[in-house]
């Protein structure tokens, strides 16, 4: 009796499961069919915050849903990504994000985006070393000239930790310079302070000083990454002014989901982000706010996420992170 039962049994579960993979299915090619929530961990008008809100009209646009921005600010980001480990993984909440905080002692395993599935690469946020108008050093190489032969030379930066800092942490024990930073709580004060000639220099993201260099403010010495910004196009970086190898670090910016958000609904969104940001207004409207438009999709993304949190352990370890 058992065994004339069975096969009725194990086909309604077949069946069950055939129904359920269809309406999945079905479900990720009607997606999106609901509002979709885009997490920043930081403030409103940061530069997270604008990519965020420019990629998310577009998006709307192109996809016929409302994307809205849902600000968690706290810890460096680190709000929002907790937050983001309770959501369903079905693509109805993705985050928007960016290098993580890193402290020492922590290993590529502790490498928080393991816990995300990476969707495209959006921009970066270009570094550069600053100077105040009266800085003897007009380019990198009179700086580093200066920086081989006086007292330490004075920087400040946005914080302890921040790429800048670990920037020029490289910078400092590969060029042989005798440098102090001074670190700041965020970038805004730091440029404040070195307009007003309190500080002879800044290592800062562009966002946040390139409105003061366009109005002679401040000069750029150096672009701190791997290439010249179309921000400002001739200023050379380290690498070109000096003849070593750049840090390697770049302030990225990029989408991700939670872990098992099925494989369409990341190719739907890789594919819309990569379209809307070959839009020249979306181009036009993240430039003005001082930042690089670079796309890649989910696998480079994730390729460089790793590698730059691993750098960053890296420099923790060979240079510290106090920039003395």
């Amino acid at each position: 009796m058992t065994r004339k039962t069975r096969f009725p049994i194990v086909g309604a579960l077949m069946a069950a499961a055939l129904v359920l993979a269809s309406t999945a299915c079905i479900a990720q090619q009607d997606y999106p069919s609901k509002p979709v929530r885009i997490m920043v961990g930081f403030p409103p008008g940061g530069s997270v915050d604008i990519v965020a809100r420019v990629l998310g009209q577009k998006l709307a646009e192109q996809m016929g849903q409302s994307f809205v921005v849902d600000n968690k600010p706290g810890a460096i980001g680190t709000l929002a990504m907790n937050a983001m480990g309770s959501v369903p993984a079905d693509g109805y909440t993705i985050l928007l994000g960016t290098n993580p905080q890193v402290r020492p002692g922590m290993t590529a395993q502790d490498d928080p985006y393991r816990n995300f599935e990476p969707i495209a690469l959006t921009s970066v946020i270009p570094m550069a070393l600053l100077a105040n108008p009266g800085y003897a050093a007009g380019d990198a190489r009179a700086f580093a000239e200066l920086a081989r032969k006086s007292e330490p030379v004075p920087f400040a930066t946005p914080g302890r930790g921040s790429p800048m800092e670990l920037a020029m942490a490289s910078l400092k024990a590969r060029a042989g310079l005798n440098l102090l930073h001074v670190p700041y709580n965020g970038g805004p004060p730091a440029v404040n302070d070195t307009m007003a000639g309190q500080i002879p220099l800044v290592a800062v993201g562009l966002p946040t000083a390139l409105g003061q260099v366009a109005a002679g403010k401040l000069k750029p010495i150096a672009v701190l990454q791997d290439r010249r910004t179309e921000l400002l196009p001739g200023v050379p970086t380290i690498s070109e002014s000096l003849g070593i190898a750049d840090s390697g670090f770049v302030v990225w910016l990029g989408f991700f989901a939670p872990v098992k958000t099925p494989a369409p609904v990341i190719e739907r969104l890789q594919a819309e982000v990569g379209k809307a940001l070959a839009d020249p207004q979306v181009r036009a409207k993240l430039q003005g706010a001082a930042l690089e438009v670079r796309f890649a999709p989910a696998a480079q993304l994730d390729k460089l996420v790793r590698e730059q949190f691993v750098l960053t352990i890296d420099t923790m370890q060979k240079y510290g992170n106090d920039g003395k």
